[in-house]
């Protein structure tokens, strides 16, 4: 069966969403939705059907679904099934797939209703569009899967983290410290006592030879804390600019001192990174694992963050920093048990990382090629997608 080819105009109507500012909502379990999401709670519902809500004003072109009755506030737009011939769940992705955020620009803030009817699309028969509507949501809920047990099994490894630091792992009575409680055999250190600290800095950016070829990690801020290592930086300098800084070996501690990310941490991964003057880098001593050190420094952030001088920009300067005195354990057999429990949290998060990149990245093509009929939903065969079973049992997560 052919598709239809036509507009959006021709098979949904957009209505303006209604005036609910934060203080006229009443205690009610109704979800209040912006054009970024639910922004609140309210006791009624203006729209007493399920339906799709789309951003107007600020995140412009946002789609999003409800499932039961709802409230729209005015920077969006509603749509309920008796405003669109299409079935609700396929228009849906049908919208996510327009993209349309691209038709704001600076001249014209906002959606304009007329701009996004004139749209092209093309719509396959009601049954077809519930078959395409039915594969997308079971990809979403894949994903929706791996973001929960990511967030999961993060929460357990912040209660891991707090259990380890306080108590250690053998069982030993606390003391109490300027930080906490500790275990009783532990020392209060410096920071600069874990190993070498070195700080970053930056190749001349006028010496081309400095940057190009790109053949090593220069790591920034902003290439922190998303994961544990840092397997790739946003940018990187030549075998020429390496040699005008100091090299980082794999596995040294990365701590940012400056500037608005002060307090992130992460760990080289590869040899001969190095990094700009806003962080300070722990080269750990033979005596210290280099992980232990890195998630020590990672539970106590807050703390070792709170010496900087805070002005226009906040600063913790390397003497400053390396004098900061942590909590901490001799024992090496302690510390290798209490990174190896820590590490595999890491990698459990790692996995759901992954796998959630790899469904969204097939929902991105998936979506792409069923709203323009390149590939046909009876030709799909997605019984690999994988479920995991997610409990509030924080064993049975990991």
């Amino acid at each position: 069966m052919s598709w239809n080819e036509t507009t959006l105009g021709e098979v949904v109507t957009l209505n303006y969403g209604i005036g609910l500012p934060a203080k006229k909502r009443k205690l009610g379990n109704i979800p209040v939705y912006g054009s970024n999401g639910v922004v609140g709670t309210h006791d009624k519902a203006f729209v007493r059907c399920p339906g799709i809500i789309v951003g107007r004003k600020g995140s412009v072109g946002a789609v999003h679904i409800s499932h039961k009755g709802f409230c729209a506030i005015d920077t969006t737009y509603y749509i309920t099934p008796k405003d669109t011939s299409c079935d609700l769940h396929f228009l849906y992705y049908l919208l996510i797939h327009t993209n349309l955020s691209r038709l704001v620009s600076d001249l014209v803030p906002g959606l304009n209703r007329d701009l996004a009817y004139s749209q092209s699309a093309i719509i396959p028969s009601m049954h077809e569009q519930q078959k395409i509507a039915t594969l997308l949501s079971a990809i979403q809920r894949v994903i929706e899967q791996q973001e929960r047990l990511i967030v999961l099994t993060t929460e357990l490894k912040k209660a891991l983290m707090h259990k380890l630091f306080t108590e250690g792992t053998f069982g030993e009575k606390q003391k109490q410290t300027e930080i906490g409680p500790v275990p009783e055999s532990w020392d209060i250190v410096p920071i600069g006592g874990l190993g070498t600290c070195v700080t970053g800095s930056t190749p001349r950016t006028a010496v081309k030879e400095n940057y190009c070829p790109p053949e090593r990690d220069f790591i920034a801020p902003a290439d922190l804390g998303h994961t544990k290592y840092i397997y790739e930086s946003e940018r990187q300098i030549s075998i020429a600019g390496l040699a005008t800084v100091r090299p980082l070996p794999r596995n040294s501690v990365l701590c940012v001192c400056i500037g608005s990310s002060l307090g992130k941490t992460g760990m080289t991964y590869k040899v001969d990174s190095c990094t700009n003057q806003q962080i300070n880098a722990i080269i750990c001593n033979e005596t210290n694992n280099a992980d232990y050190v890195y998630y020590l420094l990672t539970y106590h952030s807050d703390y070792w963050r709170s010496h900087a001088t805070f002005g226009t920009v906040p600063i913790l300067s390397k003497g400053r920093f390396c004098q900061v005195r942590v909590p901490y354990t001799s024992n090496r057999a302690e510390q290798d048990d209490i990174a190896s429990a820590l590490m595999a949290c890491d990698e459990k998060i790692e996995y759901h990382m992954s796998k959630s990149r790899k469904y969204q990245e097939l929902f991105k093509i998936i979506l792409h090629q069923l709203m323009t009929a390149q590939i046909r939903v009876n030709n799909l065969d997605l019984n690999e997608l994988d479920y995991e079973p997610i409990t509030t049992g924080r064993e049975e997560v990991i």
